[in-house]
Formats: C-alpha cells, sequence, structure tokens
C-alpha cells in the first residue's frame, strides 16, 4: 500500500452544513481526521466509505475511481475494499464471536489473506470470548471484535469513527494499545476520527483538521496541534500536552524508558 493515495476532491451539501476538502492522503500509517463536534469528520468518512453519495468531486484510491459526479460515478459502499469500525462495535445481533469472524472472513476479497485467523484472535486477546453471544459482549469487548473483524475482512484501507467513543478513560487506555496494533502489526492504512488530544498524540503519524466543513491543516501532529486557536475548538475541556521524543534506551530492570526531547 506504500506509494499510493487517498485522493478527495469533493463537495457535499447536507441542509446548512456543506464539506468542502481538496486533499491526497498519503497511505503509509494512520491519519487522524481531527476536529470540533461538528466540522464533517464523520461525514468525511461517510462519503470515502460510500455511505453518502457526494454533491460534487471526485474520491479514489491510487488509480482506483470510487466517486465522479461529472461521470455519474459512484462505486457502493460493498465493492470498495474498506474496513469500517463505528463509535460502537456493528455486530451480527444473535451470532456468536466466532460467527461474526467467520463472516468477516466471508467477505474478504482475497483467496491468501495477509493474516492467519490464529494471528488476529491473538492479537485482539479474543480467544475466550469466541463462544459467546454478540449480545453479551462489553463495549470494550465489542470494539476488540470489530476490529478483529475488520483485520481478517482484509481491506486496503480501515476507517476508524471514534471507536472509542463511550468509553471511560481507563476504559479507552485498555483499548488503545490494540487499535495501534492496527497498523505496527498489521500494517493497514488508517483514517481515524476523533477530537481526543491523548488519541491522536498515540494513534497519529499526520492530523487531517477540519473546522466548519473546511480542511484547515493537513501534516505532523506536533505542527497542527500546536495551533492553539484551532486546538482549543477542539479540545473540548481536555487539558494535556503532546511532546515528542526518541527513545534512547529501555531500563527493565527500574521500567523506565529514557527519551531524548530537542
Amino acid at each position: 500500500m506504500s506509494g499510493k493515495y487517498l485522493k478527495f476532491k469533493a463537495k457535499h451539501r447536507k441542509d446548512a452544513f456543506e464539506l468542502d476538502v481538496n486533499v491526497d492522503i498519503a497511505l503509509d500509517g494512520v491519519t487522524a481526521v481531527f476536529g470540533p463536534s461538528g466540522s464533517g469528520k464523520t461525514t468525511f468518512l461517510r462519503l470515502i466509505a460510500g455511505l453518502e453519495k457526494a454533491t460534487q468531486g471526485q474520491i479514489g484510491l491510487g488509480d482506483d475511481v470510487w466517486a465522479d459526479t461529472a461521470y455519474r460515478i459512484h462505486v457502493p459502499a460493498y465493492k470498495r475494499p474498506i474496513g469500517l469500525v463505528f463509535q460502537t462495535g456493528v455486530l451480527l445481533p444473535g451470532r456468536s464471536v466466532d460467527g461474526n469472524l467467520k463472516f468477516a472472513e466471508i467477505r474478504r476479497r482475497s483467496k491468501s489473506p495477509m493474516h492467519s485467523r490464529e494471528e488476529v484472535i491473538k492479537a485482539f486477546d479474543i480467544n475466550d470470548l469466541l463462544k459467546q453471544s454478540a449480545d453479551t459482549l462489553s463495549g470494550g469487548e465489542r470494539q476488540r471484535v470489530a476490529l478483529a473483524q475488520a483485520v481478517l475482512a482484509d481491506p486496503d484501507l480501515l476507517l476508524l469513527d471514534e471507536p472509542l467513543a463511550g468509553l471511560d478513560r481507563t476504559r479507552k487506555r485498555q483499548i488503545l494499545p490494540y487499535l495501534k496494533r492496527l497498523n505496527t502489526q498489521f500494517a493497514m492504512p488508517i483514517l481515524y476520527v476523533s477530537h481526543d488530544f491523548e488519541e491522536v498524540g498515540w494513534m497519529a503519524d499526520r492530523v487531517l483538521a477540519l473546522e466548519n466543513g473546511k480542511c484547515v491543516g493537513y501534516g505532523r501532529p506536533e505542527d497542527i496541534i500546536a495551533d492553539l486557536s484551532f486546538a482549543q475548538q477542539s479540545a473540548e475541556n481536555q487539558i494535556g500536552s503532546m511532546i515528542y521524543g526518541e527513545v534512547q534506551k529501555v531500563d527493565q530492570s527500574y521500567q523506565m524508558v529514557h527519551v531524548s526531547v530537542g
């Protein structure tokens, strides 16, 4: 997937709101789609996923055109090589966790998936949940199963729409390492919608900042978040700092990490 870009040059009007974004997003890591509530983050993802049709413009991945209003092209959602995880993990009700995973395997396009079922189950620590009904899972468990589903479907691009929304801070920090594995272990390009500084700092290689339906910044997290006028509107009562450094040494005996900053 390295070298490919998600090309988004589209407008979308809905009631009094208009999304108007023109950006090429590199698919070699995690791009956080960041902004305050009502900035157009979820609409942006839904247009990419094909769940909504753009009013005007083009959307595509590499040389593949998914939407082009001038030529009346709209590839339906189920034909786009995309995995989508919502705020609350959407699973098939009445089926076991194992049944949900098997459904994801049926849907994948490749007969030679990059990652085995066993590897995915281990990575998301869901082996003890396989026989449980999806209806009985906690919020954190549902998200882990939904993430495992997404990996097993073997998509070219993974869209995460505020997957930790509704979880308290402790639960969020328990799930974040599993989210990180999507990129570090499974090398999946990710668009990650969030308005949480901690999530963006943990996950993102770059940030696409949206405000009132417009792109107001695209680049490294430390550069975008440093714009305090934007950050203050997006923080929603969050307090914190984002500091980047280089790990120099890990001291196992004292469980400490030596980091060079600045």
